[in-house]
């Protein structure tokens, strides 16, 4: 968390591809980096890890998909 306070996106990404890859499972990960891809304007990336936070049955992935997402399908 500490890179994407300080907006060093490229370094938080780095760190929470890490963290997906080490724990496929950690929700909290899969949301902040979704919310770096926003931030940066690459929804296509964002709504990869919100359609999964959806799978993962998360209400407010699931949520927050179809707010910004289905409408881009």
């Amino acid at each position: 968390d500490y890179y994407a306070d300080t907006k060093n996106y490229k370094q938080a990404l780095r760190a929470y591809n890490l963290s997906i890859q080490n724990n496929p499972l950690n929700v909290k990960t899969y949301y902040k980096r979704a919310a770096i891809f926003a931030l940066n304007k690459q929804t296509n990336k964002m709504c990869e890890d919100l359609r999964h936070l959806r799978d993962l049955e998360q209400k407010r992935g699931a949520d927050l998909y179809r707010k910004y997402c289905e409408k881009n399908e």
